[in-house]
């Protein structure tokens, strides 16, 4: 989207968004709260409201309109309480794409300087430090002390690299993610490395904020960093991280990277096809929930219940269509702008996966393990959360 505006295709996807409302029943926000703020059809309402008087025809036939204060107090409740899950754009019927026009909203509000508080400083964290956790980014591998992996490559060339997201650096609670996936790479004996601390941000937050220009500086900063390294294969655990770094690399840098991005779950299937990896059924109830980012909005679906299916005789879906299940709650900031909305939009996926007598819920993405961690603590159930790179890691006896 360019700064002054919407594109004319994507103003016509919005002015197309006015009245059929199919998309309601999917929008994991609204099925959690039941609150009509939360459909997706107030939200297309609100964005043309204020994209109209700002940036649109009414700005230009009559210069920029003052927007009444009360219009962005609801902007935040309307339009920032959203996971931009995807859900709505999967089940919409006439192309109108709603979840991509709702970062197109965050890059009006970002430009208007009307972003809520929190999402304010997550901005500038990310600019200064580059993680939205504004903690010193010298510190990004000391993870790596803390739980004491003995071998921890940064190189200056490798095949591999892998690409620990800012989450799994800097919260303690996604931190055996990497530890995890760091032990798996290393008894395969791969020529890998870490990117280190001069890895930044992957870009994803800021644009979820709606700071693009922040996004195409860290964009360019991390492939020129990988590239530099000769690396042929990306490989990242990160959901979000994927998703931006494989679909919106090319388009912020201009150019395809020169290298291949492949999620921690992709390539231990690929190792296990190849017989590099011996994985043993055993009987324990998994479930697995589709992180959004991965499944219904970076294709990756397949992968990650072929080698659950190895791992356990009782594999079970948790309803609806692979790769389609509900949202954790995890994504679009909403943590940050409601976390009681948030709460209950996890409680009802860990709800649907204790209905399927579920012992251990699977994600592969450190937001939704944070989410589902938290949504089954505050429904009281006795559910084992763990991401999919720390069970191969069990499994495989590495930890």
């Amino acid at each position: 989207m360019a700064p002054d505006g919407l594109e004319k295709e994507k103003l016509g996807r919005l002015l197309k968004c006015v009245s059929c409302g199919k998309c309601l029943v999917e929008c994991p926000v609204y099925s959690a709260t039941k609150e009509t703020r939360h459909l997706p059809l107030p939200k297309s309402r609100l964005f043309r409201h204020i994209f109209e008087r700002t940036r649109g025809k009414v700005a230009r036939l009559k210069g920029v309109q003052p927007i009444e204060e009360y219009v962005f107090k609801r902007a935040v409740p309307t339009l920032y309480e959203c996971t931009l899950c995807g859900s709505c754009t999967e089940q919409c019927k006439f192309e109108v794409k709603p979840h991509e026009l709702w970062y197109d909203f965050r890059h009006v509000m970002n430009a208007l300087n009307k972003i809520p508080p929190a999402l304010k400083e997550a901005r500038e964290a990310i600019k200064n430090d580059y993680n939205p956790y504004g903690m010193n980014n010298e510190t990004r591998m000391d993870w790596v002390d803390y739980l004491g992996l003995e071998e921890a490559p940064v190189k200056e060339k490798a095949k591999i690299a892998y690409f620990v997201g800012c989450t799994e650096s800097f919260k303690s609670v996604a931190q055996d993610m990497a530890y995890s996936t760091a032990l798996i790479l290393n008894s395969l004996k791969l020529d890998w490395t870490f990117l280190g601390v001069e890895q930044w941000c992957c870009g994803g937050p800021s644009l979820m904020i709606g700071d693009v220009g922040t996004a195409k500086k860290l964009a360019e900063h991390n492939v020129n960093l990988i590239e530099s390294r000769n690396v042929e294969v990306l490989v990242v655990t990160c959901a979000t991280c994927y998703r931006f770094i494989k679909r919106e690399y090319e388009e912020l840098i201009g150019r395809k990277p020169k290298f291949k991005v492949m999620h921690g779950v992709e390539l231990v299937l690929k190792l296990v096809e190849e017989g590099k990896i011996k994985l043993k059924q055993e009987g324990e109830v998994i479930g697995y929930h589709d992180p959004c980012e991965l499944a219904r909005l970076g294709g990756v679906i397949e992968e990650p219940r072929k080698i659950l299916m190895q791992l356990s005789t009782n594999y079970v879906e948790l309803g609806g269509d692979p790769g389609k299940g509900t949202c954790c709650g995890g994504g679009g900031f909403l943590q940050a702008t409601n976390n009681e909305v948030r709460l209950k939009v996890a409680q009802v996926r860990v709800g649907q996966a204790k209905q399927r007598g579920v012992e251990v819920l699977v994600s592969a993405c450190p937001s939704c393990k944070m989410s589902l961690i938290d949504g089954k603590r505050e429904a009281g159930l006795n559910l084992q959360v763990k991401d999919i790179m720390e069970l191969l890691a069990e499994k495989l006896n590495l930890i």
